[in-house]
């Protein structure tokens, strides 16, 4: 991986094996240069590396198609029914509030790292599982920053009203 920018004209980033990155010399002409780059099969990147997206569309779109499952089964499905018709709706609007939103990274790190791990012994059903636990993070995720906001006596979040100043 070449990251422009981040070090000297003269030197890049390359990835040499899964667990270990070196610091090589570049050539300087631009023929030399893409010559290097084909022959270390490398990618070049005008951006910083906080600007390369971390996950793909896909990765993001996969882990967002499992959350209105969960939010369904959480408030409704495994809610006991002496209670569901008083608290179903207020905890599925809760979650949908101060769940999903934010870069959730956290969440995202968790299918990716299994995949990672897993290689070709990755199902679709473990990677579907594993999307269910990184949205666990984000639930946990969540909480933490409602029991901030209540704590600090905040007024938003996100841009929003906090959840527990709405009506």
């Amino acid at each position: 991986l070449i990251m422009s920018g981040v070090v000297s004209r003269k030197a890049v980033l390359v990835g040499l094996s899964r667990s270990r990155i070196g610091l090589l010399s570049v050539p300087v002409n631009e023929q030399q240069d893409r010559e290097f780059r084909w022959a270390a099969g490398v990618q070049r990147y005008s951006k910083a590396p906080s600007e390369v997206p971390m996950y793909s569309k896909h990765e993001k779109r996969e882990f967002m198609e499992i959350f209105p499952d969960i939010n369904r089964e959480l408030s409704f499905e495994i809610m006991p029914k002496d209670i569901g018709s008083l608290l179903s709706k207020h905890l599925a609007k809760c979650i949908q509030y101060t769940v999903p939103d934010g870069k959730k990274n956290r969440g995202y790190s968790v299918p990716a790292s299994y995949r990672l791990l897993a290689k070709e012994a990755a199902t679709p059903e473990n990677i579907r599982l594993a999307t269910i636990l990184g949205w666990t993070v984000e639930f946990l995720q969540a909480f933490f920053l409602v029991a901030d906001d209540i704590m600090d006596n905040s007024i938003t979040r996100r841009g929003k009203p906090c959840w527990y100043r709405k009506e």
